[in-house]
């Protein structure tokens, strides 16, 4: 087993320093947003209180300053001055039942995705909504091409390739032969997966031509989430369902994890776990409230936000202490 020693943080530089902050004191035109400027000490947002939301998601999209996206169920909402102010832009027209998530594309592109349907949002262009050919786990985005994605379906008989958008799909790679439960593909790479089944947890550097056994982690039914950092894709996060050790970090890609030892734990429920774009030491869980996890300190603070479950956050990619979420009361 790979040493359980966590690596000293690796922080990324700013790359877009035009994206600024919010300049607002409350949020205008989407209830469900709520701002913090003090890493989750406080909290403002819309004076008119949050409607219930069953999917929500929330986007900084780096590549165009102070763009955002949201989406409240089927409607997605757009921001241009860093969350201040939010308007409708699409409602989404196809039917699903699972959770809308938010990933960036180059040029300032977006998609959000759940198992049955992806939308690619374009903010000089038009929204566009397609079927996936099968109930999809995870999903990754080219980052030279923004029509180039990949998903990972829940069958597991191999990946799903398209290079114009989701208009056309084709099979690649070697099936796995058993049920994926859930899939992170690397931002920085669509090639390297790491997929979790019944059966462990397993990882693949070319495309799902080969899939290697991870040998040290072996509850892959009670593992629920797994994401790559932005700053550096050899750390990757691991969400398992258990009363104690329900966090685990990999420095090598997912070829190794390791739990983190904290205290406390999440029981049954699988929550959303969301990389910092600076650090990749430091990844946050919306679970009812917001969570800030520490590697380098093994620490979790959390934090109650804006009357409601936390179901999605967003970190600034210009301030380390500014956070975005979305809540809807329960």
């Amino acid at each position: 087993m790979a040493s359980s020693a966590v690596a000293a943080p690796r922080v990324r530089l700013i790359r877009n320093r035009g994206w600024g902050g919010p300049s607002c004191l409350q949020v205008s035109g989407l209830p469900n947003l709520f701002i913090s400027r003090d890493r989750g000490a406080s909290f403002f947002g819309n004076p008119i209180p949050p409607p219930a939301a069953n999917s929500g998601a929330v986007l900084t999209i780096e590549a165009v300053p102070r763009l955002m996206i949201a989406a409240a169920d089927r409607v997605i909402h757009e921001s241009r001055d860093a969350g201040c102010t939010w308007s409708v832009r699409y409602t989404i027209m196809g039917a699903f039942q699972q959770p809308l998530r938010a990933v960036a594309a180059p040029g300032g592109r977006a998609w959000l995705w759940t198992a049955e349907l992806i939308v690619r949002y374009d903010p000089d262009g038009g929204v566009i909504e397609r079927a996936t050919p099968e109930g999809f786990v995870g999903f990754g985005v080219d980052p030279a091409n923004a029509d180039h994605i990949r998903g990972v379906g829940v069958s597991g008989q191999g990946l799903w390739d398209s290079a114009d958008g989701g208009i056309a799909w084709r099979r690649i790679g070697l099936p796995l032969g058993v049920p994926i439960l859930t899939a992170a593909v690397n931002p920085a790479n669509i090639d390297h997966i790491v997929a979790v089944t019944t059966n462990g947890l397993f990882t693949s550097r070319d495309g799902g031509t080969t899939w290697t056994l991870v040998p040290d982690f072996t509850d892959g039914t009670n593992a629920c989430q797994v994401v790559f950092s932005p700053v550096d894709p050899n750390v990757v996060w691991m969400l398992v369902r258990r009363n104690a050790d329900f966090i685990f970090r990999s420095s090598d890609g997912g070829s190794h994890f390791q739990p983190l030892r904290l205290a406390s734990g999440v029981g049954d429920f699988c929550f959303r776990l969301i990389p910092h774009p600076l650090d990749a030491n430091i990844v946050a869980m919306a679970a009812g409230g917001l969570f800030i996890i520490e590697a380098a300190a093994r620490s979790i603070t959390g934090a109650q936000c804006c009357g409601g479950a936390t179901d999605d956050a967003s970190f600034s990619p210009a301030n380390a202490s500014t956070i975005y979420v979305f809540a809807s009361p329960r």
